[in-house]
């Protein structure tokens, strides 16, 4: 009857075959991907695990020295404070200048 109909069956067949076995080789790149995935999310939470370790320890540390830190930032603050004013150039004044810095002396020289 018909010759032509085993031989386009036995093409279907290899067809199916081939779509079968790319489709194999697609699936296992994916899952090969999503195992590194997986691998980087882990190696990224244990390194996020350990800082937070050390941050636990370092407070646990530092937790007495509170006013001691406090006391010696003040101190920097003041330090840099008087550097400043003794380091920095006078700008000369316009005479407008001087009288409000003049008449604002002597008002809060009132309330001392």
């Amino acid at each position: 009857m018909c010759d032509w109909l085993p031989l386009l069956n036995f093409i279907v067949q290899c067809g199916l075959f081939v779509g079968l076995v790319w489709y194999t080789l697609e699936t296992r790149k994916i899952r090969k991907a999503s195992q590194r995935s997986a691998d980087a999310a882990t190696d990224a939470a244990k390194a996020a695990q350990e800082n937070l370790r050390l941050l636990k320890e370092s407070y646990e540390e530092k937790t007495g020295q509170g006013p001691q830190i406090v006391r010696e930032a003040i101190q920097r603050a003041k330090g840099l404070i008087a550097y400043w004013k003794y380091t920095r150039k006078p700008r000369p004044r316009s005479a407008c200048q001087f009288r409000l810095v003049r008449c604002f002396e002597s008002c809060s020289s009132n309330f001392s």
